[in-house]
């Protein structure tokens, strides 16, 4: 049964004959991928994939090749992305703060994990983060197409991602710290959970541009007559992520560690213990294959 169409495969709900469990199968017709762009993409995502275990990202199982077609064997992730989960929240389209905490902990605590082994996602947005609701509001982070490696202090060149998500370097189409952009998009994130509307947004995109550059935001005042009012604690960590110097903003170690995620979230916030469980560290790690079998470090 299909699930899902997207614009280079389709996703189908399928049943391992041996095991008889329910997997997603990603399906890639091979003539669509004659672009270069399309097929480092899915070459990204394999093998930056192919060696993530984290209970917050989607796991990969199996690669299968055949003449025609590039099958990924995919953990079946259940519920809606995090945008609509978002926008059908009426009146404000809002979470309340210990709700907020809790998803957000979920991806900060996989940004975190893939930093440690040097990977960087590059599209983190709300559409990229399924929350199964059904299942205590658990987070799967997908879409591993712009992934790539990247050490705490590199620099990448290639510009990709969201605009609306994207980091004052790359609104100023400039090299950018790869793990520092990541994490300006979770505070992106971050700030629509708790606020329930973007923090940069412009009609025109060049407008947009220059409000991320100077980090040119604002926090709903304490007597919003929306009743969008947020606390000092979520306002202190939002204001670290924001900060217009990579050098300076917050790592996501560091924000797995701020006294306001970890007061709601009743657990120590720590490195390899998320919410929803423990995360592995795999033999090899995933940003030197990715690098060294799919593309070059852009």
């Amino acid at each position: 049964m299909q699930i899902g169409q997207g614009s280079f495969a389709c996703v189908k709900r399928s049943v391992h004959r041996k095991t008889n469990h329910v997997i997603a199968l990603k399906i890639y017709e091979k003539k669509n991928l004659q672009q270069e762009s399309a097929s480092l993409a899915l070459h990204r995502e394999i093998y930056v994939l192919a060696n993530l275990r984290h209970p917050n990202i989607m796991r990969l199982y199996e690669v299968i090749d055949s003449r025609t077609h590039v099958h990924l064997v995919m953990e079946l992730c259940l519920g809606k992305n995090l945008y609509h989960s978002v926008k059908k929240r009426k009146p404000l389209q809002r979470f309340s703060e210990p709700e907020a905490a809790h998803i957000f902990r979920q991806i900060i605590s996989a940004v975190a994990y893939m930093h440690e082994l040097n990977v960087v996602h590059r599209d983190l947005k709300l559409d990229n983060i399924l929350i199964n609701e059904q299942n205590g509001n658990e987070i799967k982070i997908i879409d591993f197409g712009f992934a790539t490696g990247c050490g705490k202090d590199e620099k990448l060149t290639m510009q990709c991602g969201t605009p609306q998500y994207m980091c004052p370097d790359l609104a100023k189409r400039q090299q950018y710290h790869g793990q520092a952009a990541d994490v300006w998009a979770c505070g992106v994130i971050l700030y629509i959970l708790v606020v329930g509307r973007l923090p940069f947004f412009a009609e025109y995109e060049g407008d947009l541009f220059r409000k991320i550059q100077n980090a040119k935001y604002k926090f709903p005042d304490d007597n919003d007559e929306e009743g969008r009012a947020v606390s000092q604690g979520v306002k202190n960590l939002i204001i670290r992520i924001f900060n217009k110097d990579a050098s300076k903003r917050a790592t996501a170690a560091q924000v797995l560690e701020d006294p306001w995620l970890k007061r709601h979230c009743d657990v120590e916030a720590t490195l390899h213990d998320p919410v929803t469980g423990a995360a592995e560290k795999p033999e090899h790690p995933p940003a030197e294959q990715a690098e060294k079998e799919a593309t070059e470090k852009s």
